[in-house]
């Protein structure tokens, strides 16, 4: 790959967890990855285990909402931390976005178990 590339070029592949999609940038003892949403897209009820999941919106925005009920639209520019706590939160995107992840290798998601009641905007 050449020393620098839009993001909307890299080769993503769809993710894991059945929304968006993915490029892993690099994976040391952290890893960096791009993900890829449509507008629309619903980021399923989750949550992390790294203490220190940081994300960057590159482009676009989403509403989060946590377990507890609360709302926040982040765009372009905002960087937040949702990592390590007992709280689930799930996303609606609101127009196409693309979010830079900073995590510790190491790091899972978790969801919910069967059956637990969630917050759902």
């Amino acid at each position: 790959m050449p020393d620098h590339v839009d993001v909307n070029d890299v080769p993503y592949t769809p993710s894991r967890r059945g929304v968006g999609e993915e490029y892993l940038v690099r994976e040391d003892d952290l890893r960096v990855k791009l993900t890829r949403f449509k507008a629309g897209d619903d980021i399923p009820l989750h949550r992390h285990t790294d203490p220190k999941h940081e994300k960057l919106i590159v482009r676009g925005n989403v509403t989060f909402t946590d377990s507890d009920g609360t709302v926040t639209t982040l765009g372009e520019g905002a960087m937040y931390m949702c990592g390590s706590g007992a709280t689930y939160y799930h996303g609606k995107v609101n127009e196409d976005t693309i979010i830079l992840v900073i995590e510790s290798r190491s790091s899972l998601i978790e969801y919910p178990p069967e059956g637990e009641s969630s917050a759902k905007g």
